[in-house]
């Protein structure tokens, strides 16, 4: 009976020192609407600052001067976003040099794409696989780095594009629109990163090419829409689509500061703030952010990470006090390979169908083009056999 009393006391007492030291629950609740460790006010707040598109050296020297090193996390590393990268002839040196600053290289697919609501997971596999190896061969990123994609311009591929992923384990995507089921962002519901349940997925709003099986162990990260604060109900995926009523830099950062206050306020769900070739080229966006960014980055409780490592963390909560000191992200340094971002670009790599095409197909086709081939022969034979007799 005494043993038995002290081991309750002594779960009781880990269990304890487990919620002290921020180690909560490793998911979300079932809403999805409350971060893992059940924080409160002490959750840290996380910005997404992610680019999507072609990477070049005019838009790489955009980015790296619109979040220099001097902006810093609470614990002194530099901040960091998530590249998307779109097509095959991205600059091979401007992709390694974002990824030696410490920010993220994901994937977004080969080329651009019209429609991808017939491919199969092969398809997937052809444009992604391949683009992943391609990155690694040419852009010298480590490819247990790339961990994850976005499908473009938000139309994810149903099941057969997370099967791929979770086949060749990737970590997370982020290609899934949530409806926040609101007009306003007073009302909105935005919610945090989950595994790829079933059960998950039923749950959220999701508005096309979504998908409906279970996916273990993949993560999916959802994007939460900003609002056009001027304009009801109208939702904006990428920040340039919210700047109609925006007539300079002050309103855009108003217009990010309205959005950070709300999910503080709320349930300190992360903060996405999505760029393309088109934000970029928008001085008063420019200007706004930089902005945005002098107010945030000296707060104790903002974090502008990237996506990767806000999943670290989902998968080991911890609080925000405590954050900073553990140095829960290393201010590690990638070794620079010193490379020319001028004349040809050179992410052309040889990569073998060997590489991308599930070996299955690859026989397949082998095979019909081999009996292609051996119908072709006998014909022109049995045609010169009957020209000669």
């Amino acid at each position: 009976m005494v043993r038995s009393m002290e081991l309750s006391w002594i779960l009781l007492f880990i269990t304890a020192w487990h919620h002290i030291i921020g180690i909560g629950a490793m998911y979300p609740d079932k809403k999805m609407q409350y971060g893992p460790g059940s924080f409160g006010d002490d959750t840290p707040q996380f910005l997404l600052f992610t680019y999507s598109g072609n990477l070049t050296m005019k838009t790489r020297e955009l980015l790296a001067g619109l979040f220099p090193d001097t902006y810093r996390n609470p614990n002194g590393c530099p901040i960091g976003i998530t590249l998307f990268i779109v097509s095959h002839d991205a600059n091979a040196c401007s992709v390694h040099r974002m990824y030696t600053r410490g920010h993220e290289i994901a994937l977004s697919g080969l080329n651009y794409i019209s429609r991808v609501d017939t491919w199969n997971k092969y398809d997937w596999k052809a444009s992604i696989k391949a683009q992943q190896l391609l990155i690694v061969n040419a852009s010298k990123v480590d490819q247990p780095d790339i961990v994850g994609m976005r499908a473009q311009r938000f139309f994810p591929g149903n099941n057969e594009q997370f099967e791929m992923l979770n086949e060749n384990h990737f970590v997370y995507d982020s290609s899934l629109l949530i409806d926040p089921d609101a007009n306003r962002l007073d009302r909105a519901k935005y919610i945090w990163p989950f595994l790829m349940n079933k059960e998950s997925l039923e749950r959220i709003s999701c508005q096309a090419g979504c998908p409906n099986k279970t996916f273990h162990g993949l993560w999916e990260v959802p994007v939460n829409q900003l609002f056009d604060l001027k304009t009801m109900g109208l939702k904006c995926t990428y920040l340039d689509q919210c700047l109609s009523h925006c007539h300079n830099g002050d309103d855009v950062r108003d217009l990010l500061l309205v959005h950070l206050q709300y999910v503080i306020r709320d349930h300190r769900a992360p903060v996405h703030i999505n760029l393309r070739p088109l934000t970029l080229d928008s001085p008063i966006a420019l200007d706004g952010i930089r902005k945005f960014l002098d107010h945030v980055h000296r707060r104790h409780d903002v974090w502008i990470v990237t996506m990767s490592q806000l999943m670290n963390w989902i998968k080991v909560p911890t609080r925000n006090s405590l954050l900073a000191p553990k140095h829960f992200w290393q201010c590690n340094k990638r070794v620079y390979i010193k490379c020319s971002e001028r004349g040809k670009n050179t992410t052309v790599a040889r990569v073998t169908l060997y590489q991308v095409m599930d070996v299955n197909k690859l026989l397949m086709w082998q095979t019909i083009f081999f009996v292609i081939l051996f119908i072709v022969a006998y014909q022109y034979d049995k045609y010169s056999t009957d020209v000669l007799t």
